[in-house]
């Protein structure tokens, strides 16, 4: 009734629109979507607090435990306690700790992010998240390639690198298209989002106009009929 109150104000286009805006989140009104989607988001809250969590775990596992381990006593050109991957492979390893570190600060802000009681009930907010698992999970399949390359032997590396090549692209072309697919839901949800809020606005302003016409033919309908009585 207060909608219909400020419809029969007569504000103008723009100013309707915002003041109804207004009125709604003050009132703390929920969208049918909203709802919908409750359930929606919950269950997505889930997964990746799962899966933040399985990652987080591989990637500390292996970065305590590097592949070939460490070496057991000192040396002139190492300690004991340092991974033999630096040594052996002094190349590899930088890469392989970066990408590693990079999956498990990922995995780790995901998780301190859901659980820090932030209000990530928006599906904006949740997509978020989603794109630094999707950080996370390419960083531990970076990590895992070039663990591969340290514990294969030099004969079998070039078919192990042909390997690695054909599931880069592969990956990437996955995560291309997966963005992209979001992007134009995104978009279309956003161009739907403002049709039908527009459409809302032309009904409403059209009810206004229907509602002055109607109070400007009443009084004219009144007089005709004293008219005729006094007639």
């Amino acid at each position: 009734m207060d909608i219909l109150f400020l419809a029969d104000e007569g504000f103008e286009s723009k100013d309707l629109d915002r003041k109804i805006e207004d009125f709604l989140r003050q009132a703390k009104a929920k969208r049918a979507k909203d709802l919908v989607h409750g359930d929606w988001l919950t269950k997505k809250r889930d997964a990746l607090m799962i899966v933040a969590s399985l990652i987080a775990t591989m990637a500390f596992q292996a970065g305590v435990n590097p592949p070939g381990g460490v070496w057991q006593e000192d040396s002139e050109i190492h300690k004991a306690g340092e991974a033999v991957m630096a040594s052996n492979h002094a190349k590899t390893y930088p890469y392989f700790l970066r990408s590693n570190t990079i999956g498990f600060v990922a995995s780790l802000s995901t998780i301190l992010l859901l659980i820090s009681g932030l209000p990530f009930k928006r599906k904006g907010f949740m997509w978020i998240l989603v794109m630094i698992m999707w950080l996370a999970i390419t960083s531990m399949a970076f990590s895992y390639a070039f663990a591969n390359i340290v514990i294969t032997p030099k004969k079998d590396r070039d078919s192990l690198s042909k390997t690695i090549e054909i599931a880069v692209i592969v990956w990437c072309g996955v995560m291309a298209l997966n963005l992209l697919v979001h992007m134009v839901r995104y978009i279309t949800g956003f161009l739907k989002e403002r049709r039908r809020r527009t459409q809302a606005i032309d009904r409403i302003s059209s009810s206004r106009r229907l509602q002055r016409t109607m109070s400007t033919d009443r009084p004219n309908g009144a007089n005709g009929s004293h008219h005729e009585a006094n007639v």
